[in-house]
């Protein structure tokens, strides 16, 4: 008996089309394996609540904090300390980030002393930032 050899053909849309699924499939893989490095370095930022309405409501809420969101970034920062210094607020949180030329980044967005700022959690508040530092 003659055995019958089996020829595969393979045409060239197969071929492609092949070649496709096997590069996205390997990019699916590496996209979910690896992960985004925190660049800079930890940087503190307070950001001083100066009315007295909002004070009043957020306080006591802004010390049992653990993370919040700054300025709508969409990746939040830890709450390191709340301080109230007079008839003023201040909450320093803790990030990543970098001073370079005098230029302040943190957490992926720059800031600037004197800027608005808003703090998202349990809690709404609106203050401006009054200090940015590297974390020691």
């Amino acid at each position: 008996m003659k055995k019958k050899k089996s020829k595969l053909k393979i045409n060239p849309i197969d071929a492609v089309v092949i070649a496709v699924v096997v590069l996205l499939t390997l990019i699916f893989i590496l996209g979910t394996t690896i992960k985004k490095s925190e660049t800079g370095t930890p940087m503190l930022l307070t950001v001083e609540i100066t009315d007295q309405n909002q004070i009043s409501l957020i306080q006591k809420e802004a010390e049992k904090s653990g993370s919040v969101y700054l300025n709508s970034v969409n990746k939040p920062v830890q709450v390191v300390k709340v301080e109230k210094n007079g008839d003023k607020l201040d909450i320093q949180v803790l990030g990543q980030g970098e001073i370079s030329n005098g230029t302040y980044i943190f957490n992926g967005a720059r800031v600037l002393i004197g800027q608005k700022a808003e703090i998202h959690s349990g809690y709404f508040a609106q203050g401006y930032i009054k200090d940015v530092k590297e974390a020691k």
